[in-house]
């Protein structure tokens, strides 16, 4: 047991390292913000994947989604799930973290820039050795990261993350629980999605 621990220790030392220089947050751990309230489109040959995690409680299950996007602002695919019940909000986006990612690397994804609206899961993602009893979980996700050429995750404000936060927020609030994934972006949101791609941010 001893000895499985340190192995896990030393691989999360090894994934920090290449963290530090290949996962950026243009703000500080503590503010959790992007420096702007509006959506940025990506550089041209790296795509954005916004990400999102509803949780009520440890009862209920939880929704995710996420929306990858390109330079112009165009949807690529989409994605939503209903998730059995965790016991708190960021294993909730631990886990969400992990199915987007997953779900990349299959589409063969190879460089992209994730966005997330939760702190906390931003904070255990980039500084792991702050969460041991958390470090199976994590560890699994650095791993799977290491397959992009090139990522990096970003965490932003509820507002800037609204498409991906109302498709996960369908599972907790409207009962929809059929998961899917899909190209395009969904069309109830489509006036939101050219919004947010003219650089107006629509509340």
């Amino acid at each position: 047991m001893i000895k499985k621990l340190e192995l896990q220790i030393r691989l999360i030392g090894k994934v920090s390292t290449w963290l530090n220089l290949q996962l950026i947050s243009t703000e500080t751990p503590r503010l959790g913000l992007h420096s702007t309230l509006h959506w940025k489109k990506p550089p041209v040959g790296i795509l954005k994947c916004k990400l999102a995690t509803s949780w009520i409680d440890p009862l209920q299950q939880h929704g995710s989604a996420w929306i990858v996007r390109d330079s112009h602002g165009v949807p690529v695919f989409h994605s939503r799930g209903a998730f059995a019940p965790t016991n708190s909000k960021l294993l909730a986006g631990l886990s969400t973290f992990k199915w987007a990612v997953e779900a990349l690397l299959d589409l063969r994804v190879k460089r992209v820039c994730f966005e997330i609206s939760s702190s906390e899961t931003w904070k255990a993602l980039t500084s792991p050795w702050l969460f041991p009893n958390l470090s199976l979980d994590i560890s699994r996700i650095l791993r799977l990261m290491h397959n992009f050429d090139l990522c990096q995750i970003m965490v932003v404000s509820d507002q800037t993350n609204f498409v991906a936060t109302e498709i996960a927020s369908s599972v907790t609030k409207d009962g929809r629980y059929q998961s899917y994934i899909a190209t395009g972006g969904p069309r109830w949101l489509s006036s939101n999605i050219r919004s947010e791609a003219a650089g107006i941010v629509q509340v």
